[in-house]
């Protein structure tokens, strides 16, 4: 016996189904797999090559071909669990949602996400009270003041958009640790595309994920994954391991004590393929002010991202998206900056001009290189003078 669709859609009410079957229209409707929330590239007829244990994702991206106004739409992506783990959907749509995803994969090689959303309005002539009978979803003629045809329990939390490149809903997945062969991922109404029953309703769309042993994976490191890097002049360069469990409250925190220079260095690290692209790389501080990026360059393992001005005192969370494309690894990570504070406790003091004096003269090396606040390859009476104006700040 087949499975229900999505229990949530069956609509109680005769003045409901009476609307919706009055002001069928005859559109086509769609929900295309891109790489990017905002479009990016359609994954529809393609197939796309993985190896074992690699992320697949895909934003369902809604649209219709405007010649007249669907009530309705319910979605089925199908998919193979034995070969696609870990399936999971986020930002979803909630604008009239009657159905949030829900997994069903009790025969894993058959499984689905079923989801659905219903008539965002009996349009209001511009109050919600006041109907004139139109009915659509989520059609370019929509108000944001609109209301939806409310069977029950029912979500309307999000302002009503047009039905250009709309964003329904993230999809996230992993190959199997024993991924062979290929598989394929269809975005399918089955039979439920709209409530009035239009014709023609829906276009299915699909991709292939296929088994390509010769694609190498990329992960982050297992030993310092990030660090704060400098070049100290002719003594070399230095890395200051960042804890990855920072945040951006407490007392979890690495602190980079040195000047900025030519901007502070965050490094992300990787084994296996090499890094040579990101999609979006952010930096924030803790009171959520962008910090500015000059640089994000590629060497054979690592992403090296090139803050600007970062104001003193500040705990930063510097993320990077989609390495190597929009289906690789997302990383984040959060340092703190706080010039002079060589003993990494958050607070400038005594203590940290005591360490930077007692090092003065001495050559810089991997033991002592935080006291070169200055990174110039030497520790002198300058440093000196930066940790001694220093004393008394402390990391936010």
């Amino acid at each position: 016996m087949p499975r229900p669709f999505v229990k949530a859609v069956a609509m109680s009410g005769a003045a409901i189904a009476t609307a919706l079957f009055a002001f069928s229209a005859n559109a086509v409707q769609t929900v295309d797999p891109f790489t990017a929330a905002s479009g990016g590239t359609n994954l529809h007829g393609t197939t796309i090559q993985k190896n074992v244990s690699q992320p697949v994702v895909f934003y369902g991206i809604y649209s219709d071909n405007s010649a007249g106004a669907e009530s309705g739409l319910g979605l089925k992506v199908l998919y193979d669990a034995t070969k696609l783990t870990n399936v999971t959907i986020t930002e979803e749509y909630t604008k009239c949602r009657i159905a949030a995803a829900q997994k069903q994969e009790d025969v894993p090689a058959t499984s689905q996400v079923v989801m659905g959303w219903i008539d965002t309005a009996i349009r209001p002539s511009g109050v919600v009270a006041s109907a004139d009978g139109s009915v659509g979803w989520p059609d370019a003629a929509d108000l944001t003041t609109g209301g939806c045809l409310n069977p029950g329990s029912i979500n309307t939390d999000t302002a009503a958009a047009s039905s250009s490149a709309l964003k329904l809903f993230k999809f996230s997945a992993t190959t199997a640790a024993n991924f062979t062969g290929s598989t394929v991922v269809t975005l399918d109404a089955g039979q439920n595309y709209s409530y009035a029953s239009a014709s023609p309703g829906f276009t299915q769309k699909s991709f292939t994920v296929q088994f390509n042993a010769s694609i190498p994976t990329i992960a982050l490191a297992s030993t310092n994954p990030f660090v704060s890097r400098k070049t100290h002049g002719a003594a070399g360069t230095f890395d200051i391991p960042i804890d990855p469990a920072g945040a951006l409250t407490g007392t979890t925190i690495t602190v980079e004590p040195r000047q900025a220079g030519a901007g502070h260095q965050v490094v992300f690290a990787f084994t296996g393929a090499a890094p040579t692209s990101v999609s979006s790389v952010t930096a924030t501080t803790q009171a959520a002010a962008n910090v500015p990026i000059l640089s994000t360059t590629f060497t054979a393992t690592e992403m090296i991202v090139t803050l600007g001005t970062v104001p003193n005192g500040a705990r930063v969370q510097v993320s990077a998206v989609g390495v190597n494309g929009v289906s690789g690894p997302s990383a984040s990570v959060v340092v703190g900056f706080l010039v002079g504070d060589v003993s990494g406790n958050r607070v400038v003091n005594a203590t940290d001009v005591g360490t930077v004096k007692g090092q003065s003269g001495v050559a810089v090396t991997a033991s002592n290189f935080k006291s070169d606040l200055s990174a110039n390859g030497t520790i002198n009476a300058t440093d000196v003078g930066v940790v001694k104006g220093a004393s008394g700040t402390s990391l936010n």
